[in-house]
C-alpha cells in the first residue's frame, strides 16, 4: 500500500461568511469556515496534489470542495459565498514536477455547488476578487516569461486586458485601483497604480533598492515594511533587517531588535 501523507498548507486566512459575528462553539462552527489546499504528496510515484478544502472555526479540516488534485491559490469573494481558484484540471504535466503547462480560472460555491471554469487554454493564476466582488483580476503568463493582468466577470466570463505585461505582483487598491510590481531593467520591480477608469500607470516613490514585489503594505497605504540586509563586506552571520518606511515623509525606520534569523512573514494590525 502506498503512504500518502497528507499536510494542510495555509494560503491565507481566508475567512468565509459568518465569521465575522459568529463565535467558535460547537453549534455554529460552521458558521465559519476557511479556505484552505491540502497538499497530498505520492512519495512512491513522486505526485504532489492540490486540492480545496475548508476547515472549521477550530481549523479541522470539514468538506473537500475539488478532488482532481490540480486545484490551488483560492480567494473568497468578499460576500463570502464563492472561491475563485486556479484549475489545472485536463491538462498534461509541464515538467517532472506534476505542474502543469496550462491553467485556467474557476469559481465554486463554498457550498461545493455551481462550479465554472471560466478562463482555459492558457496559464492563468493568482486570482484576486475585487472589494466590491463585481470582477477578478488575475494574471497570465504569456510566451518570454511576461505575464499579464487581466479582468474577469465572474457572472459572463467575459475578459479585458488590463495592462499588457511585465506583472511581478498586483492588489487591489480599490474597486478602481490595482496596485502593481513591474519589473523594471535592473532586475527589480517598481510600484505602480493603475487606475482602471482611464488606464494611467502612476508610480509610487520606494527606496531605489527595494523590490516593489517583496513589501508588504500598511492598509492605508502609507507605509510599506520590507526586509534589508546589511551592506559592506559580506557576513555569513550577519542577518537582515526590518524596515518600515513612510511614503508621506520619505522616512525610514528600523524595527528595534528585528536583525533576527526570522523576522519574515509579518502582517500590519
Amino acid at each position: 500500500m502506498v503512504n500518502r501523507p497528507t499536510a494542510l498548507s495555509l494560503v491565507a486566512a481566508l475567512a468565509l461568511s459568518g465569521c465575522a459575528t459568529a463565535t467558535a462553539t460547537a453549534t455554529d462552527d460552521s458558521a465559519c469556515e476557511f479556505a484552505f489546499v491540502a497538499v497530498t504528496t505520492d512519495w512512491a510515484d513522486d505526485v504532489t496534489e492540490y486540492d480545496l478544502v475548508l476547515l472549521d472555526a477550530r481549523l479541522r479540516p470539514g468538506r473537500q470542495l475539488t478532488d482532481d488534485g490540480l486545484s490551488g491559490n483560492p480567494d473568497v469573494s468578499p460576500d463570502g459565498t464563492r472561491i475563485a481558484f486556479t484549475n489545472a484540471r485536463g491538462y498534461p504535466p509541464g515538467n517532472d514536477s506534476g505542474i502543469s503547462s496550462k491553467s485556467g480560472i474557476s469559481v465554486i460555491d463554498v457550498s461545493g455547488a455551481n462550479e465554472r471554469r471560466l478562463t482555459r487554454d492558457h496559464y492563468d493564476n493568482g486570482a484576486q476578487w475585487s472589494p466590491d466582488g463585481t470582477r477578478i483580476a488575475f494574471t497570465r503568463f504569456q510566451v518570454g516569461g511576461l505575464r499579464q493582468l487581466l479582468l474577469l466577470d465572474p457572472n459572463t466570463g467575459a475578459t479585458t486586458l488590463a495592462h499588457e505585461g511585465g506583472i511581478a505582483d498586483f492588489q487591489w487598491w480599490s474597486d478602481q485601483e490595482i496596485g502593481m510590481a513591474i519589473y523594471a531593467v535592473d532586475g527589480l520591480s517598481r510600484q505602480y497604480v493603475l487606475d482602471l477608469a482611464t488606464g494611467a500607470l502612476s508610480p509610487v516613490d520606494l527606496p531605489p533598492d527595494v523590490d516593489a514585489a517583496s513589501v508588504l503594505w500598511s492598509p492605508d497605504r502609507t507605509r510599506v515594511a520590507f526586509t534589508r540586509q546589511p551592506s559592506g563586506t559580506y557576513d555569513r552571520d550577519a542577518r537582515p533587517t526590518l524596515q518600515v518606511h513612510d511614503l508621506t515623509t520619505g522616512e525610514e525606520h528600523t524595527v528595534p531588535g528585528s536583525n533576527t534569523l526570522q523576522n519574515w512573514p509579518l502582517l500590519w494590525t
